[in-house]
């Protein structure tokens, strides 16, 4: 079954304006430093890459699935500059994310910080929303926590505070953006749409998960949504 954290396939047919494709080939520029890194990066049109990532991502935050606002999101290096400047301006390097918490507690950096936000530049992931391996290992309680198959994968949800904040015992310490219950929302979102659709046949599960899946902008923890219909399918037989 493929579960779905939010599978992020790069389109490069609808990546056709001039702007564009200069972002694309920004990669070639000759970067000798940190610094020049940086100030290319700086220099790109950010608008035309939140353009294309929000169509992407259907919307969605790369790392928890939130909706993120068109304009203004924060756009991710999944591998950090500071970890290798020569991706600074490589497209497929780039993802849409939230502002992590960074709005709601502006004044106080010891409040809960999640996705880009939780990890600092030296921290380099294993998860790659890009990657279908990694994004099948994912599925979800009906408790709204997302959890992993793969222990590598589990520590960066994790370090993500993608279930909120947790102590080293893994208690639950912080919970001011509630993960778990947006995703447990969905879930009983997912119950209500099944009990509207019976009697369930195979045939109207596909038309559900078609119908979710070609929508442009993606509800909140649309993933959530998704796998259960999926999960629900693979038990239909007729």
């Amino acid at each position: 079954m493929t579960a779905e954290m939010l599978l992020i396939k790069k389109n490069k047919k609808n990546k056709t304006t001039n702007e564009l494709l200069r972002v694309e080939k920004a990669e070639n520029i000759n970067i000798k430093s940190l610094q020049s890194a940086r100030n290319a990066f700086d220099l790109l049109n950010k608008q035309i890459i939140r353009n294309n990532l929000f169509e992407e991502q259907h919307g969605l935050c790369a790392y928890c699935m939130r909706k993120i606002d068109k304009k203004s999101f924060n756009i991710e290096h999944y591998i950090p500059i500071n970890q290798d400047y020569k991706k600074a301006l490589d497209y497929n390097n780039m993802l849409g994310v939230c502002d992590g918490g960074e709005k709601k507690h502006s004044e106080d950096k010891s409040k809960f910080r999640c996705c880009d936000r939780s990890r600092d530049n030296e921290c380099k992931l294993f998860v790659n929303p890009l990657n279908k391996n990694h994004i099948d290992s994912i599925y979800y309680l009906k408790t709204g926590e997302i959890k992993s198959s793969n222990p590598r994968i589990q520590s960066d949800l994790d370090s993500l505070n993608l279930n909120g904040q947790k102590n080293k015992d893994g208690k639950l310490v912080i919970t001011d953006i509630d993960f778990i219950m947006g995703r447990k929302s969905a879930y009983e979102d997912y119950c209500k749409m099944l009990e509207s659709t019976k009697p369930i046949t195979r045939q109207k599960l596909i038309q559900l998960i078609q119908n979710e899946e070609n929508q442009s902008v993606y509800n909140n923890y649309e993933g959530v949504i998704l796998f259960f219909l999926k999960k629900r399918l693979e038990r239909c037989r007729k």
